[in-house]
């Protein structure tokens, strides 16, 4: 169910000892060395702009697993989280979101002028904030940022059928129409 208008800017924090985040055995996401250095050095610089997400019916954090090891890695013991109060199929589809670069965006060719900017006032931040490793997007050949090409062209559905039987007539008829499929077991 989606929340009401008035909830969606809403935040709720509280303090929580780091001993008590227990990261989620299910998140898909890791980090290198080098990128986790940059996140270190990126709090120690600016502290927490971003509060570890802990889902209060699991007690799992849902966002901010590499946010939660750099704190550790910096002897910190308590921090504030944000809340949240989701079952578990929702708190892993959250963490996707939340980890998912589709719903971040991608770097226009401004972030170059922006680079350089910082390049000439506060070189001291491009080395330990890795920077540097910021893919600028090519411009058209007129000068402009390139134009988002519009939605996905494939989408997928899942079927949840009742046998193996079942499954194979409608793989068979969704191929006599035409469209790819394949069957998985769950």
């Amino acid at each position: 169910m989606a929340k009401k208008k008035d909830e969606l800017g809403r935040v709720r924090l509280i303090r929580k000892r780091l001993s008590e985040l227990r990261a989620a055995k299910y998140n898909p996401r890791t980090m290198s060395k080098k990128a986790a250095g940059g996140l270190d050095r990126s709090i120690e610089k600016y502290g927490l702009a971003e509060p570890i997400v802990w889902n209060r019916r699991t007690k799992n954090v849902v966002g901010g697993h590499q946010r939660l090891e750099s704190l550790k890695r910096q002897g910190v013991k308590v921090t504030d989280v944000r809340v949240v109060d989701l079952p578990l199929i929702e708190e892993k589809g959250l963490n996707l979101a939340l980890n998912s670069r589709s719903l971040q965006g991608d770097w226009t060719p401004a972030v170059a002028e922006i680079l350089e900017e910082i390049r000439l006032g506060a070189p001291e931040l491009v080395e330990p904030l890795l920077l540097d490793d910021i893919e600028i997007p090519p411009a058209e050949p007129d000068g402009e940022p390139a134009v988002d090409k519009g939605p996905p062209t494939r989408f997928s559905i899942i079927i949840e059928c009742q046998s193996e039987k079942h499954q194979g007539e409608l793989l068979s008829r969704l191929e006599k129409e035409g469209l790819k499929a394949r069957g998985m077991k769950a």
